[in-house]
C-alpha cells in the first residue's frame, strides 16, 4: 500500500472511530440521564399520589366525623338502628340519606380536591348497607349494593383507615376498566364507643382524576421544564391489567418481557422498580401494592415510556450521524488532499534518492513548502549537492592524489585543516636523467604525450603498491608509503617494488623513444625512510597533502646521488633494514625477494650525519614467477654481482686499495662491462693508491653536489 493510501485510510479510520466514540459516549450519557429523569418523575408521581391520598383522606375523615357525630345526626342513627318496623327503618334511612347525601353543599364537603365523589355507601356493624347514593350516575345506584361485599368491615375501620379500589366489571370498557378509589371512614354513633358505622366515599378513576391523583405537575422535570408522560396501570390478582391511556396492549401484559413477568419477579414486594415492554417499546415503572376489593395482592404501577424519553436522544443521534457523515465526507476529501500533499513530496524524494543510488549526479527535488517536508527537501538538495561535490572532488582530485587519501579526507573533514601528524614513512623521489635535453629535441605535444605515458605508468605503480602520489615536478615524481594505509615493514618493501616498476615502465617506452629519435629514458630513484610530518601543508585556502622532514630531504639527495654512482635506485640504511625484516617475513610467505647491495657511506649535501647507501638491483620470485626478475635479469647473476661488490667493499673498508680496485673491476654487469658503482669505487681506489686518505679518515665519502 502506498504512503498516500496509508495516510488516507489511517485518517479516515481515526475519524470514523472518533465519530463512533462520540455517538457511543453521547448515547450512554443521555441514556443514563433520561433513565434518571424518568425514574425521578415516577418517584415524584408516587410521592404525590401518597401525599394526595393522605391529605384528602384525612380531610374527608375529619368532615365525616364532624358531621356524623353531631347530636341530631346521632338521633337519626338511633331511629335507623332502633326502628320498630321495616317501614319505619326505611323512612328513617330516607331522611338520613336526604339530609346528608343529596344537598350539593353537603356533598362538596367530601370532594377529592376538585373532583366530587361518585358514590357514598354506609354500613353498620353487622355489615348491612344502610345507605347508597350515586351522585352523578343513576345506573350506578343499583349496583352499589353489590360493592358491600368488597368493602372492609366496621371493625377494620376501627383499627385503620381504609384506602382501596373497587372494580365495577359492568363498565370494563371505560378508563381503568371501571375502577373506583374508595376511602373508608369509621363513624361513632356514641362518642365513647368504637365506630359503629362505616362510611365509604368512592371516586371514579377517570383520566383527569388519575392525572390529579398521580401528580402530573409533579412529573414535570424542574431542570428542563418538560413533562414526562406517566401511565398508571392497575394489575389485580387475577392477572388482569387496566390502564387509563397509552400504548399498552395485551403484549405488554402477556409477553415474555411484559407486565406479568415483571410483576412475577417482584416476589410480593410492597414497593419496587420494574421494567417491561409493550411491543418494541420499553417502559420504566414503579409498582406499589394496593387492595382491590378483598384482593390485597394487586399492584398499582406508574410507568413511563423509556423510548419516548429517548426521543430527544434519537433526534440528537440523527443530527450527530448526519454531522458525522458530513464530517467524514469532508475528512475524506481533506485526507485525500493531505495524503497527496504528503505522499507526492515523499515520492519525489524517494525517486531522487533512487536516482542518486544509481549514481546520477545533479539530482534536485522541487518542493516549495515551508513545513517539515520543505525543510527535508532543502536538506535533501543540500545533501545531493554535497554528494555531487564529493564525487567531483573524488573523481578530479583523485587523479592527482591517491583515492584512499581522498576517502580519508571526505570521511574525516578535520583532516582538511592545515597541519598533520608525525609518522614513519618511506619517501620516494624519481627523475628522468637528461630530460631537459630530450625535451628540447621534441615538439611540445610529443613531450607532453611521452611524459604523460611515463607518469601514468609511474602513478599506476604507486597506486598498485598502496602508495600515495604526493606531486609531479616536471618529470619528477614524489610519492610516499606508510601508516595508516600501510604498516611497517611493508611500506619500505612496497616503495622499492614501485621503484623497480618505474624502471620497467621506462624500459617499455624504449621502442617509442627510438621511434622519436631520442635516447631511452634513464630513471633515477632515491628512497629514504624516517619520521616526517604527514598532513595538509599550506594555507587555509590552498594546501597539499604531503610530507615534510629530514627523510624527505634525504630521499631527494639519494635520487641525485645516483648520478655520481651511476646507479638507478638508491636507498638509505633505514629502508634497507625494513627490507631485510620484510624479506625474513617473506621467506615464510613465499614473497618476492629484493636484491640489494651496500654501495658506500656518504655525507650528502645539507646533512651532517653520514648515510649508508644501498642500491636496489632487482627483484625475483612472485608475482612474476619463481625464477623471473622484475627487470628480466638472471637472478643468479644478480646475486653473484651483489656478493662480488660486497667482497670488494670489504677490501675497500680495510684500506687495501689495490686489492679493492681489482675486486671492483671484476664486478661486471649483464652486458659484460664493469657496472656503474663498481667502476666509481675502482677509480677511487686507484686514486687512493697514490694519494691515500689520512689515517684519521672515517671512510665517509663527502658528496660535493646535490
Amino acid at each position: 500500500m502506498r504512503l498516500g493510501h496509508k495516510v488516507l485510510v489511517l485518517t479516515l479510520g481515526i475519524t470514523l472511530v472518533l465519530s463512533g466514540a462520540i455517538v457511543w459516549l453521547v448515547t450512554a450519557q443521555v441514556t443514563a440521564l433520561e433513565t434518571r429523569r424518568a425514574r425521578a418523575a415516577i418517584d415524584r408521581s408516587i410521592a404525590e399520589y401518597s401525599r394526595s391520598l393522605e391529605l384528602n383522606h384525612a380531610r374527608i375523615e375529619a368532615a365525616a366525623r364532624e358531621r356524623f357525630e353531631e347530636t341530631q345526626v346521632r338521633a337519626l342513627f338511633e331511629r335507623v338502628d332502633f326502628a320498630e318496623s321495616e317501614e319505619q327503618r326505611r323512612l328513617a334511612l330516607g331522611q338520613f340519606t336526604g339530609y346528608f347525601f343529596t344537598d350539593p353543599n353537603e356533598v362538596a364537603r367530601y370532594n377529592f380536591e376538585d373532583f366530587p365523589p361518585a358514590f357514598f355507601l354506609m354500613i353498620n356493624e353487622a355489615g348491612e348497607v344502610l345507605a347508597t347514593v350515586a351522585t352523578g350516575d343513576s345506573a350506578l345506584a343499583d349496583r352499589l349494593g353489590s360493592f358491600a361485599s368488597a368493602l372492609p368491615s366496621v371493625q377494620d375501620l376501627s383499627e385503620r383507615s381504609a384506602r382501596l379500589y373497587i372494580h365495577d366489571p359492568s363498565v370494563a370498557g371505560e378508563s381503568f376498566g371501571g375502577h373506583y378509589l374508595v376511602l373508608g371512614v369509621g363513624i361513632r354513633s356514641i362518642l365513647s364507643e368504637p365506630p359503629t358505622h362505616g362510611l365509604f366515599v368512592g371516586f371514579k378513576l377517570t383520566r383527569d382524576f388519575a392525572a390529579r391523583l398521580f401528580g402530573a405537575a409533579a412529573a414535570r422535570d424542574p431542570e428542563r421544564e418538560a413533562e414526562v408522560s406517566l401511565l398508571p396501570i392497575i394489575v389485580d390478582g387475577d392477572s388482569q391489567y387496566y390502564a387509563g391511556a397509552g400504548p399498552v396492549d395485551d403484549s405488554a401484559f402477556h409477553g415474555d418481557e411484559g407486565i406479568a413477568s415483571a410483576v412475577g419477579r417482584l416476589g410480593g414486594a410492597a414497593d419496587a422498580r420494574i421494567e417491561f415492554k409493550s411491543g418494541t417499546e420499553t417502559f420504566l415503572g414503579r409498582a406499589s401494592r394496593i387492595r382491590i376489593g378483598n384482593n390485597d395482592s394487586a399492584y398499582l404501577i406508574v410507568a413511563a415510556s423509556f423510548d419516548e424519553a429517548l426521543r430527544p436522544l434519537r433526534r440528537l443521534q440523527q443530527v450527530i450521524l448526519l454531522l458525522g457523515a458530513v464530517a467524514t465526507a469532508i475528512a475524506f476529501f481533506a485526507c485525500l488532499r493531505l495524503s497527496h500533499a504528503i505522499a507526492r513530496p515523499v515520492e519525489s524524494l524517494l525517486a531522487a534518492t533512487e536516482r542518486i543510488a544509481r549514481g546520477e549526479a545533479g539530482v534536485k527535488v522541487e518542493i516549495a513548502r515551508r513545513d517539515e517536508l520543505g525543510r527535508l527537501a532543502r536538506g535533501f538538495n543540500e545533501m545531493a549537492a554535497g554528494l555531487e561535490q564529493r564525487d567531483l572532488i573524488k573523481n578530479t582530485f583523485g587523479k592527482f592524489v591517491d583515492p584512499r587519501v581522498v576517502e580519508d579526507l571526505l570521511s574525516n573533514p578535520d583532516l582538511l585543516r592545515p597541519g598533520g601528524d608525525v609518522r614513519v614513512q618511506t619517501i620516494l623521489f624519481s627523475d628522468i636523467a637528461g630530460f631537459t635535453a630530450i625535451a628540447e629535441r621534441l615538439k611540445p605535444d610529443e613531450v607532453v604525450s611521452l611524459l604523460n605515458e611515463y607518469l601514468g605508468g609511474a602513478s599506476d605503480a604507486v597506486f598498485a603498491s598502496r602508495g600515495i602520489v604526493d606531486k609531479f615536478i616536471g618529470d619528477a615524481v614524489v610519492a610516499f608509503w606508510g601508516p595508516p594505509l600501510v604498516d611497517e615493514p611493508e611500506h619500505a618493501r612496497l616503495a622499492c617494488f614501485a621503484a623497480l616498476e618505474f624502471q620497467r615502465v621506462a624500459l617499455n617506452l624504449r621502442p617509442r623513444c627510438e621511434g622519436l629519435g631520442i635516447p631511452p629514458f634513464q630513471i633515477r630513484v632515491g628512497i629514504a625512510t624516517g619520521p616526517v610530518l604527514v598532513g595538509n601543508i599550506g594555507s587555509p585556502s590552498k594546501f597539499n597533502y604531503t610530507v615534510m622532514g629530514d627523510a624527505a630531504n634525504l630521499g631527494s639527495r639519494l635520487e641525485s646521488l645516483n648520478k655520481f654512482y651511476r646507479t638507478t635506485i638508491l636507498i638509505d640504511a633505514s629502508t634497507a633494514r625494513l627490507l631485510a625484516a620484510a624479506d625474513r617475513a617473506g621467506e615464510r610467505a613465499a614473497s618476492p625477494r629484493i636484491f640489494t647491495r651496500r654501495i658506500d657511506v656518504v655525507r650528502v649535501v645539507g646533512r651532517d650525519e653520514p648515510v649508508t647507501v644501498y642500491e636496489i638491483v632487482d627483484a625475483a620470485g612472485e608475482p612474476n614467477g619463481p625464477d623471473e626478475s622484475r627487470l628480466g635479469f638472471d637472478p643468479r647473476d644478480v646475486a653473484l654481482r651483489c656478493d662480488q661488490y660486497e667482497s670488494a667493499l670489504a677490501l675497500y673498508e680495510s684500506r687495501r686499495w689495490t686489492e679493492a680496485a681489482q675486486a671492483f673491476e671484476a664486478v661486471v654487469d649483464e652486458s659484460g662491462r664493469v657496472d656503474g658503482p663498481a667502476a666509481v669505487m675502482a677509480a677511487r681506489c686507484r686514486r687512493f693508491e697514490s694519494q691515500p686518505p689520512p689515517e684519521s679518515w672515517d671512510g665517509v665519502w663527502i658528496a660535493e653536489s646535490k
